[in-house]
């Protein structure tokens, strides 16, 4: 018994290790299970309101009709008289995704006279159709204009959830009463309508509603001297009235060193009485002072303004002041080529960097990006990023048959050998014209006739664009001839080309690269021009002997930063009759100085929109 009993125990024993063994290197199962949430989102709302209006004479639900009010005025009318009423329905619209409570401010631009005294206001919300003046009677005013202006937020205010809108009905009606002592008076110099919009205690957290309760309306009220280009903003915190601006551009000079000093007086005024520092109020100042600009220094009664900001997309520079007049700002003007009408870009040529300053010309006129009118073409020359802007309905790209054109480049047209004199003379009956060549070699047989005002420019590496004289004779001797015959002189230029004019002609005669001949004025920037040396051939002709009409007119020619192939001093420039002949920077026989007057003027440097000569 006590041997079998023994002989179980060993067995067990033997058969848990044997067990234990078996499991060594294995692994367990467990029961498993997961949940996956899709669809979280982290996404900022939009705060975005519009402000629009029609007549009030019309039904105020009908949704035809309505103008977006940041075009233009909403009441317009400069021949006031006693009795005189204008209606406008105002519609508000909340097209964002946020909730937003707005208010409608009425600001003057100017001092304010008594006049306001006698305009009432009549606010109707929820909005009226007045078909008449009579509709107005029995309702209440508001107030008259003085007191509207004064107080903010008083002309209408509410609340919008998103993608709703509301509209009130505003009237103006001068009263009947106001007298001789009212007439030529004005509102300032004129008012505007301002909507102003900030989040609402609408949406909810993970707490409550309350947490955009802080939430205030931007910086406060605008006022703007159109004239002089200023605009104070006056916070909400400044002391409550009727505020108005007294701003002049001084003077603007410039150093020997090319910084130029805009000068400006401003003066805030609350209730015609200077605006004083009140302790805390900073008020927003902006100056429109122009595009391609470095700005250097702000100045405040001579003190360094040490925080500002310019913005080449909206030419303004702000900063904060708690006092006025006088302010000054210094600034250099970006020496990038190109013509700037009216604060925008008409035409030119850009380098992406110059003189340490980093842009693209869409960036700093933003309405390049989509003006359909003005053409921008990227570019690449010599390792730079560059752009060119010209107008697009006078505008041609060129390609020469072995050009490459980039992908991304649309209004490409290929033209073959001997074909570039015919693209041109197709422009003739054009004003002014702009020709882009993209490189690539432009083979000719024949004289290139310019006929009116035209820019010939290529596009790419220094000497990327070759324009070749294959063939010349006594009859079609020069590369490029430039012949105005019209009541004005034509203006050419041409740019950054290659022109290789070594072709001989027949009898000796002589023959240039470009020639300027009668009523013509010829511009020629960064050129490289080949010309032989064993006959009479020159670089450029300058020709003041054939007449117009019976009439001889001077022939007119600039040359700058051009390069001539050519070991004589003579073979550069040949001039006959009446001309003018202007030159600068100009290197021949491999990088030789053309300092050689022969009744030239050299060492000019000529603007680019400079004509008159």
């Amino acid at each position: 018994m006590k041997r079998s009993t023994k002989h179980s125990l060993l067995m067990s024993a033997l058969s848990l290790l044997l067990c234990a063994s078996m499991l060594i290197g294995t692994t367990f199962a467990w029961f498993t299970d997961s949940v996956t949430s899709t669809g979280n989102i982290i996404k900022s709302g939009t705060l975005d309101v519009a402000l629009e209006w029609k007549e009030g004479n019309t039904d105020p639900a009908d949704t035809t009709g309505w103008t977006d009010a940041s075009t233009g005025a909403i009441f317009k009318n400069d021949k006031w008289e006693p009795g005189y009423t204008e209606v406008k329905h105002i519609r508000i619209s909340n097209n964002g995704t946020l909730a937003l409570k707005y208010q409608v401010n009425i600001i003057p631009y100017g001092d304010i006279d008594k006049l306001t005294d006698v305009i009432d206001v009549y606010y109707l919300d929820p909005a009226e159709q007045i078909a008449n003046r009579d509709s107005l009677d029995g309702k209440t005013a508001m107030g008259n204009l003085t007191e509207a202006i004064a107080n903010l937020g008083a002309t209408g205010y509410g609340e919008l959830e998103a993608k709703d809108s509301e509209v009130i009905t505003i009237a103006l009606k001068m009263r009947e009463s106001a007298g001789n002592e009212y007439q030529n008076k004005s509102i300032g110099t004129d008012f505007a309508i301002q909507l102003v919009a900030t989040q609402l205690e609408f949406e909810d957290d993970s707490f409550d509603k309350t947490y955009d309760k802080p939430a205030e309306y931007p910086e406060g009220t605008t006022i703007e001297d159109t004239a002089s280009g200023v605009a104070v903003t006056v916070p909400l915190n400044a002391e409550k009235g009727m505020y108005s601006i007294d701003a002049d551009h001084i003077s603007t000079t410039a150093d020997s060193e090319g910084l130029v000093t805009a000068s400006y007086e401003i003066k805030l005024n609350k209730d015609g009485v200077p605006v004083v520092a009140e302790a805390g109020v900073k008020y927003l100042v902006q100056i429109d002072i122009g595009v391609l600009l470095n700005i250097s220094k702000v100045y405040h009664n001579g003190v360094e303004v040490e925080d500002y900001e310019y913005d080449p997309l909206t030419h303004i520079i702000s900063f904060y002041t708690d006092s006025f007049s006088p302010f000054s700002v210094v600034y250099e003007e970006l020496s990038i080529g190109g013509v700037v009408e009216d604060k925008k870009i008409v035409a030119g040529l850009f380098e992406a960097n110059k003189d340490g300053v980093v842009y693209d010309p869409r960036e700093i006129d933003v309405t390049l990006k989509n003006d359909t009118e003005r053409l921008v073409l990227e570019y690449t020359k010599n390792g730079k990023t560059c752009y060119a802007v010209s107008k697009a309905d006078e505008t041609v790209i060129l390609a020469a048959p072995d050009t490459v054109i980039p992908e991304n480049l649309e209004g490409v047209k290929r033209i073959g050998e001997n074909k570039l004199y015919a693209e041109i003379s197709a422009l003739q009956n054009n004003e002014h014209s702009t020709v882009y060549l993209l490189p690539g070699t432009y083979n000719e047989g024949t004289t290139i006739n310019v006929y009116s005002s035209m820019d010939i420019i290529g596009l790419g590496d220094k000497d990327s664009v070759e324009v070749v004289k294959k063939s010349s004779s006594s009859s079609n001797r020069h590369l490029f001839n430039c012949s105005g015959t019209k009541a004005e002189y034509i203006e050419v230029t041409l740019r950054n080309l290659y022109l290789d004019a070594t072709a001989k002609t027949t009898n000796n005669k002589d023959n240039a690269a470009v020639q300027s001949i009668r009523k013509s004025k010829v511009k020629c920037y960064d050129l490289t021009v080949i010309k032989g040396t064993e006959w009479d051939a020159v670089a450029f002709y300058v020709n003041g002997n054939n007449a117009v009409d019976g009439v001889k007119y001077p022939a007119y020619m600039y040359v700058e930063n051009c390069d001539l192939n050519t070991t004589r001093t003579f073979g550069i420039v040949s001039t006959s009759g009446s001309y003018k002949f202007y030159h600068n920077d100009l290197t021949y026989n491999n990088g030789t100085a053309y300092t050689i007057n022969s009744g030239s003027t050299k060492n000019v440097v000529m603007e680019a929109d400079d004509w008159e000569w």
